[in-house]
């Protein structure tokens, strides 16, 4: 009898298994040899939470970007160098970096093999 009263558990947290993680499909990015997956449930929540795989490639030029918010990106494997606002950095793995996303920034793969980066950024941009 208690069974049909009482209220069912709900969990503090919420999990996305790796077979679960959606694919970004973002128009303005393709053709730049990257993947996105959302690793935070879905994009309504207060901060966003993806993982880059990003294939090598030459740097073209242009194409900074600006939005509102912070992005923190960690390094998991590969290289990848991010140039803010003239400034250029070069991060391996195990290295991490924060930003106003404000400023014009954008990062690309110099190296020979896949970098996999993850990124939180606030508010979600996607």
């Amino acid at each position: 009898m208690v069974y049909f009263f009482s209220e069912p558990e709900v969990s503090k947290a919420i999990v996305v298994r790796a077979e679960d993680q959606r694919k970004l499909s973002i128009p303005s990015l393709q053709g730049m040899g990257a993947v996105y997956h959302l690793l935070s449930h879905d994009l309504n929540r207060k901060i966003e939470f993806i993982k880059i795989t990003m294939e090598p490639r030459i740097e073209e030029e242009g194409g900074l970007v600006t939005h509102q918010g912070e992005e923190c990106g960690y390094v998991v494997s590969g290289t990848l160098v991010v140039r803010i606002q003239g400034e250029t950095h070069v991060l391996n793995a195990g290295d991490s970096i924060y930003y106003d996303s404000s400023l014009p920034h954008r990062f690309f793969n110099p190296g020979k093999a896949t970098c996999i980066s993850v990124w939180a950024m606030t508010p979600p941009t996607f």
